[in-house]
């Protein structure tokens, strides 16, 4: 509010301001709005923000949940929809994955982590470790080979997110999505 007020007591300053500039300047609305605007991006910046959601993959209600869990924390957190809809179908995909192939011995943990850049998910679960392949198996793979189609889920769940690793913690699995901003 003072910068805007500024412009009102010390007109002599906006007169000294490149002819280009001087438009802006010398209304003090705009001037203090202005200022709000770039303090506000300044005090967020680096800010994250944390929520975590625990489903069941074999309740018939697991994907819902996880989608009305992403859709609730984007709008909460101003995070653009298209990285929204990316995390929550990846996964969506990941638990229907965990669920068929890796056999959860309990409940799901899913951790999502956001600042002004990032998108940071992690699914924690005990069970088997997801295969990512980095390249596509073949159709002949996918047919013939038993495994086929679990390496062709993960390989769509490598594709989904800007990068994805997967790791062991002790019994725990961990897959980890992390989506740019």
């Amino acid at each position: 509010m003072s910068t805007g007020l500024a412009v009102e007591f010390f007109p002599d300053l906006v007169r000294d301001m490149p002819v280009a500039v001087q438009p802006i300047m010398t209304s003090s609305l705009v001037v203090g709005t202005i200022t709000a605007l770039l303090l506000n991006l300044l005090f967020r910046l680096g800010q994250r923000v944390r929520a975590s959601l625990i489903v069941e993959p074999a309740s018939p209600d697991a994907l819902t949940k996880v989608a009305e869990f992403f859709d609730a924390r984007g709008r909460s957190w101003g995070a653009r929809r298209d990285v929204i809809e990316r995390a929550s179908f990846g996964v969506s995909q990941a638990i229907e994955t965990i669920h068929d192939i890796c056999g959860p011995l309990a409940a799901v943990r899913i951790d999502a982590r956001f600042d002004e850049f990032n998108l940071d998910v992690t699914i924690s679960y005990q069970g088997d470790l997801i295969e990512l392949p980095e390249r596509r198996p073949s159709d002949k793979e996918i047919i013939e080979s038993p495994s086929g189609h679990n390496r062709l889920a993960g390989f769509m769940l490598r594709r989904n997110a800007d990068r994805v690793t997967v790791s062991r913690n002790g019994r725990e699995s961990v897959v980890h999505f992390h989506f740019d901003h």
